[in-house]
């Protein structure tokens, strides 16, 4: 639900959103119900613990050594290399 244009319009009829203006979202004008407190850039407080316990694991696509090179556009903006790279 959501992956495709025809999918974003049936969210956006729901119910839960039946007082959302779309537009004034996109501009930003919407108050969020809730703004979490943030101490500093990495801050993971408003994170469950199950969840910042767990260890990073890598899941590299199956079938493929490396990314495509359009996957690879998606990417375009990190400066991040893997020791293992």
């Amino acid at each position: 639900m959501g992956s495709s244009e025809r999918d974003a319009e049936d969210v956006k009829k729901q119910a839960f959103f039946r007082n959302l203006s779309w537009d004034d979202l996109l501009m930003k004008k919407v108050k969020p119900p809730f703004v979490p407190t943030v101490k500093y850039s990495e801050d993971v407080s408003n994170f469950d613990e199950e969840f910042t316990q767990e260890k990073p694991v890598l899941t590299p696509a199956k079938d493929r050594k490396s990314l495509s090179a359009e996957d690879q556009l998606q990417f375009r903006d990190f400066n991040y290399i893997a020791d293992w790279c």
